[in-house]
């Protein structure tokens, strides 16, 4: 039970970071990686750690194509070993992303996907920062004249 809630914490204060354009990517190098590493149970939870960790590491230097690359990877494990949490987290993650390269389409469809997961799970937390991507995204929409 622990690692899952310090996975989140960790997905959680990206999401922060990537809808808080004031702070900077860098302060996220205190992340407990290591500790969360150890503490994974299997083989596919460890290389999924590791690709999430090293998509963090390319939007630390917003090279956020590449980290799209190593999330989606990450996204693939967490659906096929069945951990719901982290699969809706990084949804949610991949939503904020593919806005800030403004892909709004993919945003648009993973928040809604994140959004699912939230409510099935019944993570209130998660569903609030669903909403906000979906809202990041329809206000987008509105903007632009799209619907």
């Amino acid at each position: 039970m622990r690692l899952t809630k310090i996975g989140i914490a960790t997905f959680i204060a990206l999401l922060t970071v990537i809808t808080d354009t004031s702070v900077s990517f860098y302060s996220l190098t205190s992340l407990p990686a290591a500790k969360v590493l150890a503490q994974t149970n299997t083989e596919k939870d460890k290389e999924a750690f590791q690709l999430f960790y090293q998509g963090l590491q390319k939007s630390k230097v917003d090279q956020f194509q590449e980290a799209l690359q190593f999330w989606e990877q990450s996204l693939a494990i967490y659906r096929e070993i069945g951990d719901r949490e982290r699969e809706g987290t990084l949804l949610v993650l991949l939503s904020f992303t593919y806005a800030k390269l403004g892909d709004y389409q993919k945003a648009l469809l993973s928040a809604q996907q994140g959004l699912a997961i939230a409510r099935e799970l019944k993570d209130a937390k998660l569903e609030q920062l669903a909403e906000e991507a979906l809202a990041k995204v329809r206000e987008h929409n509105n903007n632009s004249g799209k619907t």
